[in-house]
């Protein structure tokens, strides 16, 4: 990892220490922090994972990959990896990668993040979630929000059922600004965001793409109906032929019949 691109990137924030590592550590702590640019629609994305690689050497691959501008690399105590029988040797370290990228740019760049994340040998289980925060910046947030409430139900149904019933993404039965709701409307107080977290962990950039396409779709579209079925999901005429597929490949019929029975 120790190649000519990675080393001058490494360079810039060495001074002052003895290895790259350290120089590394101190881009993790001081430079890593990312602002959107005025004017652009951004997508920001909180991936929960876990890797036997480490934070230093996580990063090492972003700058390799010139991926730095888009990504900070945190924790989160939610997240549980499987137990290693205290071998040091196998020891996983998690991670809250949370990505900020130009919507424009979304497909091409989370195609690159995916080849890092296969690199790397990312994992996810049911103690990770995938966030997706919209901007709202330049959008109509309680426009947005009532779109993404009334679609909700189809959304739920895309997920893996372990989201279904989950303290950290409660179904919005009530226009409640809560921080832990699916639709996450709090955001936008400090973000400028609406948060859609129901998401289960996911590492596979296309499926994540594919998700937030449909969450783009789903804001951008002139009116949305009151989702209360499968049929009424693949009728709607706002889903274009991909996420159509998308949709019709993940949706669970079992989400509109068990729903009533979670504890919300």
């Amino acid at each position: 990892m120790s190649d000519t691109k990675v080393a001058n990137k490494i360079k810039k924030y060495k001074s002052g220490f003895d290895t790259d590592d350290d120089g590394v550590e101190k881009y993790l702590n001081e430079f890593q922090n990312k602002t959107p640019s005025n004017g652009i629609h951004y997508v920001g994305i909180e991936i929960e994972c876990y890797s036997k690689i480490s934070r230093v050497s996580l990063q090492k691959l972003f700058f390799k990959y010139d991926l730095e501008e888009f990504v900070m690399i945190s924790d989160d105590s939610t997240i549980d990896p499987p137990d290693t029988d205290g071998d040091d040797e196998f020891y996983y370290h998690t991670f809250e990668l949370r990505l900020l990228i130009p919507q424009d740019n979304l497909g091409v760049t989370l195609k690159r993040f995916g080849k890092v994340f296969r690199l790397a040998r990312l994992k996810t289980n049911e103690s990770c979630g995938l966030h997706v925060h919209l901007d709202m910046r330049q959008r109509r947030v309680d426009e947005c929000y009532a779109k993404l409430r009334s679609f909700q139900d189809a959304l739920f149904a895309i997920v893996n059922k372990d989201r279904w019933n989950n303290s950290y993404c409660r179904q919005n039965l009530a226009d409640t600004r809560a921080h832990h709701m699916g639709i996450n409307r709090s955001a936008y107080e400090e973000h400028r965001t609406i948060e859609v977290r129901m998401h289960h962990g996911c590492v596979d950039t296309s499926q994540i793409e594919k998700w937030i396409r449909l969450l783009i779709n789903v804001i951008q579209a002139k009116s949305v109906p009151q989702i209360k079925t499968k049929k009424e999901v693949l009728k709607w005429k706002g889903l274009n032929k991909k996420l159509r597929h998308y949709v019709r490949s993940n949706l669970k019929e079992e989400w509109f019949e068990e729903k009533e029975g979670f504890d919300f």
